[in-house]
């Protein structure tokens, strides 16, 4: 799943359960919303079992988010832990951040936890 869309899944079941596999061979499209991933491609191989889309920020992604918006998400937290793990002022982080991703900054900073 990751190789092929770019975004982490969870499928709550027995350990033992199994799915079928996620054998697409072309991206869904990043326009395209998560519930409509979750509808067309990926509940008719889990079956009954539970599933949910993991954002950047390591929470269940809406199911009316867009696949862009989400890996949007993992591209701008993957950038905040390097930075910051360098020792990077957060104001500088955040000037940096705003000319990487421009107004979409508010949106993936509002739930970052510094320590």
């Amino acid at each position: 799943m990751w190789e092929l869309e770019g975004i982490r899944i969870v499928i709550r079941a027995p350990r033992n359960a199994r799915v079928l596999e996620y054998d697409y061979e072309r991206r869904a499209a990043d326009n395209q919303r998560i519930s409509e991933l979750l509808t067309g491609r990926i509940e008719e191989l889990i079956g009954e079992y539970e599933v949910g889309i993991i954002d950047g920020k390591g929470g269940l992604a809406r199911r009316n988010s867009r696949i862009d918006t989400v890996h949007g998400n993992y591209r701008v937290n993957e950038w905040v832990e390097i930075l910051h793990a360098h020792g990077i002022p957060m104001n500088l982080l955040l000037m940096f951040l705003r000319q990487l991703i421009g107004t979409k900054l508010a949106v993936y900073t509002s739930s970052l936890v510094w320590s």
